[in-house]
């Protein structure tokens, strides 16, 4: 079953389907990688610049 990272779309899976193998999809993993780069990129800008 791909997932897209909403833990909602799991949580009901897993309730239905409790054998299903549970998997992302490139896209969602990569957009997750980025928001987590940029939020970091953000915060250290922050703390130098203010």
């Amino acid at each position: 079953m791909a997932m897209d990272g909403f833990a909602g779309f799991k949580t009901a899976t897993t309730e239905e389907l409790p054998d299903a193998v549970t998997v992302m999809d490139a896209f969602h993993v990569i957009r997750l990688a980025g928001d987590a780069l940029d939020e970091c990129r953000r915060r250290v800008q922050q703390e130098l610049h203010g």
